[in-house]
């Protein structure tokens, strides 16, 4: 982790990002943080790339009876069928990787938000 700029903020070099212990094939950089965020904002291709090895693993588990409900601009938005309740447990665990070598575990209840 390294400071830079007049205000001391934090980035660390991102290699990877993993999906169920598969690498995305992604270019992600330099990643700031920020304590203050409650979002994880990332380019469009990665974002994308994401969101369908996401969709694709609860093609194969079902995800705990998810399903896929588009919602615009706020992008993915998943529901229980038949109105049962879903848990973050049955994701995907994503994990990053920084060029330092550090692996770091992005459990689903920490990348997923309830809503209503």
């Amino acid at each position: 982790m390294k400071s830079t700029g007049p205000r001391g903020k934090y980035h660390v070099d991102v290699k990877g990002l993993l999906v169920d212990g598969k690498s995305l094939p992604a270019k992600l950089g330099r990643a700031q943080l920020d304590s203050a965020s409650t979002f994880t904002y990332f380019p469009r291709e990665v974002d994308r790339m994401l969101k369908q090895a996401v969709q694709n693993f609860c093609k194969r588990s079902g995800c705990g009876d998810a399903e896929l409900v588009r919602s615009g601009a706020a992008g993915n938005c998943w529901r229980g069928k038949d109105g049962k309740r879903i848990f973050p447990k049955h994701f995907p665990m994503l994990s990053w990787t920084f060029a330092s070598g550090v692996l770091v575990p992005w459990p689903p209840s920490r990348y997923l938000m309830r809503l209503g």
